[in-house]
């Protein structure tokens, strides 16, 4: 369908330049979301166009698949948009169905628009389904629209905060599609540029002809500034990390103190690698408005808006949900029924968890693309915890604090800030903002119900931290150096750091030093994994306390066969705690074709599903209910 549409285009600009006044060597064509994947594709396979703008053109298109997809919150094959919902009666076939629209099914099954095949569906080639899971596996992707388009002026421009266009996935392709412009000599051809906000509003149509005009030729040479693409359009990006820099900055290895050695050594190994920390800010700020700045828009860009005040909102199934801060200047949100057990009188309250998102860049902790699974933040809340989330470091609202992270703390590391989050949270729940009685704030303000709404009692007895893809690998590193935690579930979290024999596939090391620099430490070790001086195993071994790793079979981000056999080292190193550390594994299976056309997701793979949330939800019912008993 996509590539019908880009078609009709170019056919559109037959007649446009069969007018006499029509200049053959200027044309441009732009589109927003679905419309800029259409622009993107028409200047592909068609040569007369000489400049693009592509705007927010979502996954796949200026987000490559493989860079996006389910963990990231985002557009994978199977739950992108136009998508439907299977579990209406009326619902439609969309972009997930393997059969042609000669299927019966499509002349017989009921539409919401009153029946026959949905005009909008089957923007690819049906089969990109097959692909859920391991996008990475593809022929092709969609960064080799800029290969095509090159040495032709193109610009992307993006949202911050777009659901539909994470921002790594974005400047990925654009930094790939950027070596092809170089190699033409056309460096100034290609470029990026960010707006505020959401998928939808802040399009900068007026930089868009710019753009063109330049791309043109056609800059009047007495303006004012003098437009160029070097001075107008000034790339910037955001996640790219210059890891040589950054190590000859330090000094490389041989300026840093030595790692401990020896197996008795892991938690300080662990701080090591987690590199050295500046002095802690303040521990909590008390919730509601105080100090949530322009609260009242940023959220609902995000998606995280709902009926009541910024400070206190009722969700359904009797959620509530409050906005709060903590530490150095963190925004977060909290949620929990409301019910006896969290009560003045209760005495030892209730259980909590701080849950830590994937490598969500557009939204943190906000899920943009369930594909039908609940929101597990309120699913953990009706479960009977109080739950707390929040943008870490370098994502959502934070990230530009990522962009300047290593300006700033050179020797320190984006997964230690996150580690030291998770204190910080911590700090919030055993406040004394939720013990009922007028406490004050740390700069001796009272808390009164304008600066702060009290949440349940928490039993810090019960506080775990619990995390999918990126947050699942922080909560265990959170639980190994803090030991206010009673736990830690780690849903596709991990891939051995020793163990690179699937690095063509997962990245390897590099995903984690080079590009989300996360762990620039372990750049160190490239080519002798061996000597890291610790390894997941070593981690979950000096927690000594609960633990869940779910790991998915189908885990293109991991080695699940060396997985296995770093869980079981560690399962070993715990000796007769061994029984703190529970596996479950979920089973790869492939997109499944269905009854009249239609597929079933495939299963075991890299992605908060329902399977993997009941997981997480049947553990922390049995860690609670054993360690209140």
């Amino acid at each position: 369908m996509i590539r019908r549409r880009a078609w009709l285009g170019s056919r559109a600009l037959d007649y446009v330049l069969s007018l006499p006044w029509a200049a053959k060597g200027q044309v441009c064509i732009t589109g927003h979301s679905r419309n800029g994947k259409q622009s993107l594709i028409a200047a592909a396979f068609d040569e007369r166009i000489t400049a693009v703008a592509d705007s927010s053109s979502g996954s796949p298109a200026g987000s490559p698949y493989r860079l996006t997809s389910a963990f990231t919150y985002a557009e994978d094959p199977f739950g992108g948009w136009p998508s439907c919902d299977r579990t209406a009666a009326n619902h439609c076939d969309c972009s997930c169905d393997l059969s042609n629209l000669t299927h019966p099914a499509y002349a017989t099954r009921p539409l919401p628009t009153g029946g026959g095949a949905d005009p909008r569906c089957c923007w690819w080639k049906p089969s990109i389904v097959l692909y859920e899971g391991r996008e990475n596996e593809a022929p092709i992707d969609s960064h080799g629209l800029y290969a095509l388009i090159a040495p032709r002026h193109v610009i992307g421009e993006h949202a911050m905060t777009d659901g539909c266009d994470p921002t790594f996935a974005v400047e990925g392709a654009y930094v790939a599609g950027r070596e092809a412009y170089r190699f033409l000599n056309a460096s100034d051809h290609i470029r990026i540029e960010w707006r505020p906000g959401q998928h939808h509003g802040f399009e900068s149509l007026d930089r868009y002809f710019d753009f063109f005009d330049i791309a043109f030729g056609r800059v009047d040479g007495a303006s004012f500034p003098p437009l160029s693409i070097a001075s107008s359009f000034p790339e910037v990006l955001l996640h790219s990390f210059d890891w040589a820099g950054w190590n000859a900055s330090v000094g490389g290895p041989a300026a840093a103190t030595p790692p401990p050695a020896g197996a008795t050594n892991a938690t300080a190994a662990l701080e090591w690698l987690l590199g050295i920390a500046p002095s802690a800010g303040p521990g909590w700020s008390p919730g509601g408005e105080y100090g949530l700045l322009d609260w009242d828009y940023i959220q609902p860009m995000l998606g995280r808006s709902a009926s009541g005040t910024p400070e206190k909102q009722l969700l359904a199934d009797g959620v509530t949900q409050i906005a709060l801060n903590f530490g150095e200047y963190t925004y977060a949100q909290m949620w929990w029924v409301e019910d006896d057990d969290g009560g003045p009188a209760n005495v030892t309250g209730k259980p909590a968890v701080i849950w830590l998102h994937p490598y969500a860049y557009q939204d943190g902790y906000t899920v943009n693309y369930g594909q039908g699974s609940p929101n597990v933040l309120t699913e953990i809340a009706k479960a009977g915890h109080v739950v707390i989330a929040f943008d870490q470091v370098g994502f959502g609202l934070r990230q530009q604090q990522g962009t300047s992270f290593y300006s700033r703390y050179p020797l320190w590391s984006k997964l230690g800030r996150m580690v030291r989050d998770v204190s910080s949270a911590i700090d919030v729940l055993l406040s004394p903002q939720n013990n009922f009685s007028y406490a004050t704030h740390p700069d001796g303000l009272p808390i009164t119900p304008f600066m702060g709404v009290r949440f349940p009692a928490i039993d810090p007895k019960r506080i775990f931290a619990a995390g999918y893809s990126l947050g699942g690998m922080v909560a265990l590193h959170a639980a190994a150096l803090d030991a206010r935690l009673a736990g830690a579930a780690s849903i596709a979290g991990i891939s051995p750091l020793r163990a690179q024999d699937m690095v063509l596939q997962t990245g390897g090391n590099a995903v984690l030093s080079h590009w989300h620099s996360l762990l620039p430490r372990l750049g160190w070790y490239e080519g002798r994994e061996q000597e890291i001086p610790l390894d997941y195993d070593d981690v979950i071994a000096a927690t000594l306390k609960p633990t869940l790793v779910v790991a998915p079979e189908g885990d293109r981000m991991a080695d699940h066969k060396a997985l296995l056999a770093l869980l079981a080292r560690a399962r070993s190193k715990l000796g007769p705690s061994g029984h703190l550390l529970t596996l479950a594994t979920t089973k790869y299976a492939p997109p499944t074709p269905g009854g009249q056309g239609i597929v079933m997701p495939a299963q075991g793979i890299n992605r908060l599903c329902n399977q993997h949330q009941a997981l997480l939800l049947e553990w922390l019912h049995n860690q609670t209910a054993t360690s209140r008993s």
